[in-house]
This record gives structure tokens, sequence and C-alpha cells, in this order.
């Protein structure tokens, strides 16, 4: 008898532990797929707005579109968001330069070696009149009239006081031996695997 009894309760605490156990299982489910849900409609308005935002600053629609796929499918490859990239983008584009994305490549790989945002080298680029926003970066730079000069790492690079011209410099700086690859590098580590995740 006294088996029979334990054998009971031991039956109802175990089917009531199973049921509390399943019942915080699907709450936590719940939690994770509503904030899930919650982070999809927030990256999904995001990523509306940068597409009105570049075809604001292209001139069309169409344009914008194909700009942000080339973007996000190149963001996939690098420690950098798709907003990162864009927004900056998108900051060269209002001064007269629509990059390609092999020289977003080469400013990812130069802002990587440097181990700053990519947004600070292209406020850098932008900002041609200021050598300070190169000394930032470790990257000497020289005016001279209408010319500059980039140093770094022993190479020089003279350009036009441009952005487009100096946007030309620092692509030849991010391409240099021991500064090409530095993106594949930091997104091999884990805070570039997050941020591609």
């Amino acid at each position: 008898a006294v088996n029979n009894v334990n054998k009971g309760l031991n039956n109802m605490a175990s089917d009531g532990l199973k049921k509390v156990g399943q019942a915080f299982i699907v709450a936590f489910a719940v939690d994770r797929l509503a904030a899930y849900g919650k982070e999809v409609v927030k990256i999904t308005a995001e990523y509306g707005k940068l597409e009105a935002v570049l075809a604001n600053t292209l001139g069309s629609k169409g344009a914008a579109r194909a700009v942000l796929n080339e973007i996000s499918a190149f963001a996939a490859k690098t420690p950098f968001s798709v907003r990162e990239l864009t927004e900056n983008f998108i900051k060269l584009a209002n001064r007269g330069v629509k990059p390609t994305m092999d020289q977003m490549r080469s400013l990812g790989d130069l802002s990587s070696t440097l181990g700053m945002p990519i947004e600070q080298v292209v406020e850098a680029l932008l900002d041609v009149n200021n050598p300070e926003r190169w000394k930032e970066l470790g990257v000497v730079s020289q005016t001279a009239g209408d010319k500059v000069k980039l140093s770094f790492r022993g190479i020089t690079i003279e350009a036009d006081k441009t952005v487009e011209s100096v946007t030309n410099a620092a692509v030849s700086l991010g391409n240099m031996e021991g500064v090409a690859g530095s993106m594949q590098a930091v997104s091999e580590e884990l805070a570039g695997s997050i941020s591609n995740m």
C-alpha cells in the first residue's frame, strides 16, 4: 500500500513538473518569437527607409534597389552592416562619388586595417581640407595648394583636393599589400560573424 501511494505521488509530481516545464518552454518560445518578430519588423522598416533615401539620392527606385542588393550581398562578407555601408555610400554619392563595390571593399579594408569604423574613413574623405581627420585615423595628410598627399605605411599618394580624387587615393591605400583582405580577417572573428548573422 505504501509503495502504491509513493508511486501515485511520484506520478503526480512528475506529471506536474512536466506540465510546468512544458509551459515554461512554450512561454520562452513565444517570448523569443515575439522578440524575433519585432526585430524583423524593425529591420524591414529600416531597409525600406534606406531604399527610400537611396532612391532620392540616385534619382530612381530601380537604381536604389540594385545598389541596395549589391550592398546587402557585400555586407554578408564583411564586418559591416547593411545600414552602415548604405549610409556611407549615400554620403559619398551626395558628394558626387558613387563608389563601386570594389571601391567600398578597398575602403572597408583600409578602415579594418586602421581599426576604425568605415564611417570615419568616409568622413575624412568628405572633409578633404582637414588633415586632422586623417591624423585621427593614423594616416598622414598634407595639403599644398590644390593637392593632398596621403601617407600610410611608407607609401605616399598624391591626389587633387576633391572628394573623388581623395577617395581614389584612399582606395589605393586599401589595395596595398597587408591592407587588402583585412575585412575578411575581421569578419571571421566573433564580432564579424555576429554582424554577418
